[in-house]
C-alpha cells in the first residue's frame, strides 16, 4: 500500500470509531484501572466488524498500532498478516503493549499463528512486562500442536509463577487449555497443586481445574 492509501484507510478507520464509541464502556474500564493513552470504548464484536472491511496489510497494521489507541491497536492484531512478521517485529510490539486487553488479541490474534511461535515462547515467558503474558496466552493456543515433553515445562513454569498477581489471568488460561488438551498429563494436577502454599490464587485455580477435569 501506498502512504496515500495508508493515511485514507486510518482516516476511515477513525471515523469508523468515532461513530461507534461508547463513552460508557471507556469510563468503566478506567474505573476499573485499565488505562489507555485513548480509548472510545468499541466493543470486539463491531471491532472484528470493522477489521472484515480492511486489508490485511502489515504497513496498515503497523500504521494502526503506531497510534497507540485501544481500538487501533487491537485492529492491528486482526488484520496484520503473518508471512512477513520477524521476530524483531514481535519484539517490538511486545514492548509496547499497554494493557492484558491487547496482550490477549494480539497472543491469539497474530503471534500464536506465526510459523516460530512456539521457538518465542520460552523467551517471552521469561521477559519482563507483558512478555510473559504473552508467552503463556500463545502457549495456551499452541498446546494442541505442541509435544508432551514442552507442555510439561510450560506447566511447571506457571507453577512457578502463579503468585505474581498480573501473570494470573494468563497462566489460569493456560491450566484451563491444559486440561482441555493435554488432559493426560493432569492426573495428578490437583495434587500437585494443593501442594503449593495456600493462597487465593491457588484456591481459585484448583476450583478451576477441578471443574474442567470433571467437564472434560
Amino acid at each position: 500500500m501506498t502512504k496515500e492509501e495508508i493515511a485514507r484507510e486510518v482516516c476511515g478507520v477513525r471515523r469508523q470509531l468515532v461513530r461507534s464509541m461508547n463513552g460508557v464502556i471507556a469510563q468503566r474500564m478506567r474505573q476499573s484501572g485499565v488505562v489507555y493513552e485513548r480509548n472510545y470504548g468499541v466493543d470486539i464484536p463491531r471491532l472484528l466488524c470493522i477489521s472484515t472491511s480492511l486489508p490485511h496489510d502489515k504497513q496498515l497494521a503497523e500504521a494502526l498500532w503506531s497510534l497507540k489507541i485501544r481500538e487501533t491497536m487491537l485492529l492491528a492484531a486482526m488484520i496484520c498478516p503473518t508471512d512477513d512478521f520477524s521476530v524483531e517485529d514481535l519484539r517490538c510490539w511486545v514492548k509496547q503493549i499497554p494493557t492484558y486487553e491487547v496482550a490477549e488479541m494480539v497472543s491469539q490474534k497474530l503471534f500464536a499463528r506465526l510459523p516460530y511461535a512456539v521457538t518465542q515462547v520460552s523467551t517471552l515467558i521469561d521477559g519482563n512486562g507483558f512478555e510473559p503474558v504473552c508467552g503463556f496466552l500463545m502457549a495456551s493456543k499452541l498446546l494442541p500442536q505442541m509435544s508432551d515433553e514442552l507442555a510439561v515445562r510450560f506447566k511447571e513454569n506457571a507453577f512457578a509463577r502463579l503468585n505474581e498477581p498480573n501473570l494470573y489471568p494468563a497462566v489460569l488460561v493456560f491450566f484451563r487449555c491444559l486440561v482441555r488438551h493435554k488432559k493426560h498429563l493432569c492426573n495428578n494436577l490437583l495434587d500437585e497443586l494443593c501442594s503449593l502454599k495456600e493462597t487465593r490464587s491457588v484456591a481459585l485455580l484448583c476450583e478451576e481445574v477441578k471443574t474442567q477435569l470433571e467437564f472434560f
